[in-house]
């Protein structure tokens, strides 16, 4: 009973939850993850990527928020699976990598694990998959958690 207060707080009635098995949300994590990745490993190695404009200071922020988020990305991925997902960059995440700003970016990323979370927590207590969901909700909890002592 203990073990499932941490899902009741993030619970929610009203939400629809589809037929996943545990192992289809790891895998949607995973990969979400190591997308997250490559789009921050892509953001760090455009040069310049922020403009003729901006400072040498601005650059080097800029890199430093992409190898952090990169390497929280791949520490978070992890926490899922042990063997990591083979991800091909698209067009699509290098162009989000290149357009990419991190302080917008945040506030939607926070908003999307807050509701990830309710997600998980109301799967999990509806399928009796108590343990597992508390598990799901630690990671992303310890996502945000690291992800905010860096953006924040």
């Amino acid at each position: 009973m203990r073990e499932q207060r941490l899902l009741d707080r993030a619970y929610d009635p009203k939400l629809e939850v589809g037929e996943h098995t545990r192992l289809a949300l790891e895998q949607q994590e995973q990969r979400r993850l190591a997308e997250l990745g490559l789009m921050a490993t892509v953001a760090g190695s455009i040069p310049r990527r922020l403009g003729q404009d901006a400072t040498s200071e601005e650059l080097a922020a800029d890199k430093k928020t992409a190898r952090r988020v990169g390497y929280i990305a791949l520490k978070c991925e992890k926490m899922w699976v042990k063997k990591k997902l083979k991800v091909n960059v698209t067009d699509e995440i290098r162009i989000a990598g290149a357009q990419i700003d991190w302080n917008s970016w945040w506030q939607l990323h926070q908003e999307f694990l807050s509701v990830r979370i309710a997600y998980l927590s109301t799967w999990a207590l509806r399928n009796h998959e108590v343990r597992w969901g508390n598990h799901a909700v630690t990671n992303l909890q310890s996502e945000l958690k690291w992800l905010r002592m860096i953006l924040s």
